[in-house]
């Protein structure tokens, strides 16, 4: 009997340590994690600052009213910068000689954004070295346009020399879906799937980047709280008004609520 309890004691001991061992994993995995997305949320910003590239433009779009107007002023700008685009390689073509690489990008409100952007030998070379993954896009816009048109094809097999085949060629008065045309200035490869481009988006919008290593501790409702505020406020507050409330943010999350409603109540 007591050899009995003896070996259920341990059994409990072992089975403790090994949920204390897979909790420290996960642990240690999402520390890793917080910390390449980190490294690769820098290495963008470097590559922005090389580039003058926009960052924040999706936003501006997020306010929109999904009219082409809107993301070709977010997009081509009066003063030439080039826009920051997170976004993943959908196919390569090449005609008359010059590559093309397909991307596409999610934005809030817009169903989707699909890019057709002229890259150098080289750039598609390195696209093709690292498989179809997810890249940061330094791209300079020339065009925008929204696909307005459906095509509707039907056929009948035909065992004889001429298969019949219909097609229809009618307006898509729902269509969300965006072309974008332009050049790549630069990219950056980021990896595999495991660097969620909604995790990268986050950490380089700009409310992460006043907030530094600080933003990804903070909840999750705070974090959306403070977007709320940036969009709809920033622009018109003054620096001091600005870093006081970053500052007061910083020294108790929870005051960002206070903020919002003190802001609301004055607009």
């Amino acid at each position: 009997m007591r050899t009995s309890t003896l070996i259920v004691a341990l059994l409990l001991i072992l089975v403790g340590c090994n949920g204390d061992s897979q909790e420290k994993d996960a642990e240690a995995k999402k520390e890793r994690l917080e910390k390449e997305l980190q490294a690769t949320a820098q290495r963008i910003q470097e590559l922005c600052s090389q580039y003058n590239a926009v960052m924040d433009w999706t936003e501006r779009v997020e306010r929109s009213n999904g009219y082409t107007i809107e993301l070709e002023e977010a997009l081509i700008r009066p003063d030439s910068r080039p826009v920051l685009v997170l976004s993943g390689v959908k196919d390569i073509t090449k005609k008359s000689g010059r590559y093309s690489v397909h991307f596409t990008c999610d934005v809030t409100g817009l169903d989707e954004i699909s890019l057709i952007l002229h890259c150098t030998p080289e750039q598609v070379g390195e696209i093709m070295r690292n498989e179809l993954r997810q890249y940061a896009v330094i791209a300079q816009v020339s065009e925008v346009k929204k696909v307005t048109w459906i095509l509707e094809a039907e056929g009948e097999i035909d065992f004889g020399d001429y298969p019949r085949v219909s097609v229809t060629l009618e307006p898509d008065p729902l269509s969300d879906l965006f072309m974008v045309r332009g050049t790549c200035s630069a990219l950056l490869y980021l990896g595999d799937d495991r660097l969620s481009l909604y995790s990268l988006t986050d950490l380089l919008s700009a409310p992460s980047i006043e907030f530094g290593e600080m933003w990804q501790s903070l909840p999750m409702d705070v974090r959306r709280t403070i977007r709320q505020v940036h969009r709809k406020y920033w622009r018109r507050l003054d620096e001091k008004q600005r870093t006081d409330i970053v500052t007061a943010i910083k020294q108790d999350p929870n005051s960002v609520f206070r903020v919002r409603q003190r802001l609301d109540d004055a607009n």
